[in-house]
C-alpha cells in the first residue's frame, strides 16, 4: 500500500510541475512582450469590464488572443522536453 501512495504522489507531483512550469514561461512572456500584453489586456478588459462580474467560461473560451496565448504556452513545454533529450 505504501507504495501505491508514493507512486500516487509521483504523479500527482509531476502533473503539478508540468502546469506550473507552463503558466510561469506563459506569464513570463507575457510580461516580457508589452506588445502581448497590451493586446490580452484589451481582449479581456472588453469581455470583463467589471472585475466584480466575471463572464461565463464559454465567453473566455472564445477570446482568440487569450486562446493563443495560452496555446502558445503550452507548446513552450513540449520545446523544453525536446530540447532535453
Amino acid at each position: 500500500m505504501e507504495r501505491l501512495q508514493h507512486e500516487g504522489q509521483v504523479i500527482v507531483g509531476a502533473g503539478l510541475e508540468t502546469v506550473k512550469w507552463t503558466m510561469c514561461v506563459a506569464l513570463f512572456h507575457v510580461l516580457d512582450k508589452p506588445a502581448i500584453k497590451q493586446c490580452l489586456d484589451a481582449e479581456l478588459l472588453k469581455t470583463w469590464p467589471d472585475i466584480g462580474d466575471p463572464p461565463k467560461l464559454a465567453e473566455l473560451e472564445s477570446l482568440p488572443y487569450l486562446t493563443a496565448v495560452i496555446q502558445e504556452g503550452g507548446y513552450s513545454f513540449i520545446v523544453f522536453l525536446r530540447s532535453a533529450y
